[in-house]
């Protein structure tokens, strides 16, 4: 039984210390400058986005509206914001969030585009059956300076012909940031 306590009392104080290294959060590496990142946020006026608000379409907080015409929705729970969106044919799989992974931003991109001053990449060949785009979503000037990291939009949609994949396609094109 003390045997047990001690170990679990070393657990702790490891786990302790990783979080409180340096000026590390979330597991990050410290800045060059000294300042610390900060992953999350609970306040909404640190979202700059969604600008463009269209009632008629899904609406994740911080980040854009979706037009999902015809397709069925879910929301899942999550540390992110996840949405499922499933129509004829196709399937995709919306997280909005905070992460430190930028490896799928380096390098990858198939293509680009800026809507709404959000650069948008695809990361797949629009010739595949399975598509992933990826976006970062800036954060109010106030929140940048105070260390908050942009926020991640991912999506990943599977399709099983050339006419669901461009209705996936059309979804993709329906954001707004």
């Amino acid at each position: 039984m003390a045997r047990a306590r001690e170990i679990i009392a070393l657990a702790v104080a490891a786990a302790l210390a990783a979080c409180g290294e340096g000026s590390r959060e979330s597991g990050s590496p410290a800045p060059k400058d000294g300042a610390v990142k900060k992953y999350g946020t609970i306040d909404r006026e640190d979202f700059a986005h969604p600008k463009v608000r269209r009632p008629e379409a899904i609406t994740i907080d911080g980040c854009c509206t979706i037009e999902a015409t015809s397709a069925k929705v879910t929301a899942l729970q999550g540390d992110a914001q996840l949405r499922v969106v499933e129509g004829p044919g196709y399937r995709a799989e919306i997280s909005f969030g905070f992460a430190e992974d930028d490896g799928d931003f380096a390098g990858r991109s198939m293509a680009r585009k800026s809507i709404d001053g959000v650069v948008l990449r695809r990361l797949s060949d629009t010739g595949e059956k399975v598509r992933t785009w990826v976006a970062e979503v800036p954060v109010t000037p106030q929140a940048t300076a105070g260390g908050l990291v942009n926020p991640k939009l991912r999506i990943k949609g599977e399709c099983d012909s050339e006419a669901s994949c461009g209705k996936l396609e059309e979804l993709i094109a329906s954001i707004r940031f």
